[in-house]
């Protein structure tokens, strides 16, 4: 829901992730909606929507990711300074969150970092690595042509096995 809304205008992001706390405060909850809300119910919050099948993502990417909720937190919290002035989450609702945040990635329900979807080397792409790499290699100079022949034959072996350009390419040099 929360994160199914990021890919349109930031208005709309705004407008529907301050909507939906108040709806889940008044039907789940059963709270008042004049009151203000409080970290717990926040927390209450995350764990609802952190649940398997809640979230959706993009397809192949195991989770949300862990920002998603720092900032819905920081949003959250500027919606409540701006309806109720004397709003304030304590240094101790931050913790929680944020303990909340590091369990939920050592789960894997939450991605921490970048995340890219696993893009497969294709023919041209393989095709300037390898000549790259021989380039280097000739304008550079080597002592044992066997090790720049091996690699090369490795780089081709590895593209039909789903590997992407990153790892085919970190493996240190060999000793010469």
């Amino acid at each position: 829901m929360l994160l199914e809304t990021a890919l349109r205008a930031p208005a709309v992001v705004t407008a529907s992730a301050t909507s939906l706390p108040p709806g889940f405060r008044e039907n789940t909850l059963g709270h008042n909606l004049s009151e203000k809300f409080k970290g717990d119910d926040l927390i209450r919050f995350f764990k609802a929507m952190l649940k398997p099948g809640v979230l959706r993502t993009l397809p192949g990417k195991p989770g949300p990711n862990d920002d998603m909720l720092l900032q819905a937190t920081a949003m959250l919290s500027q919606y409540g300074t701006f309806k109720w002035p004397d709003f304030k989450l304590t240094p101790h609702d931050l913790i929680k969150v944020k303990t909340i945040v590091g369990n939920q990635v050592g789960s894997g329900t939450l991605t921490a970092g970048r995340w890219h979807k696993k893009v497969h080397v294709g023919f041209v792409t393989l095709s300037r690595m390898i000549r790259g790499y021989l380039d280097r290699e000739l304008a550079q100079g080597t002592l044992n042509w066997d090790f720049v022949i091996a690699r090369c034959l490795s780089m081709a072996l590895l593209s039909p096995l789903s590997a992407r350009s990153g790892d085919m390419t970190r493996p240190p040099h060999p000793p010469v």
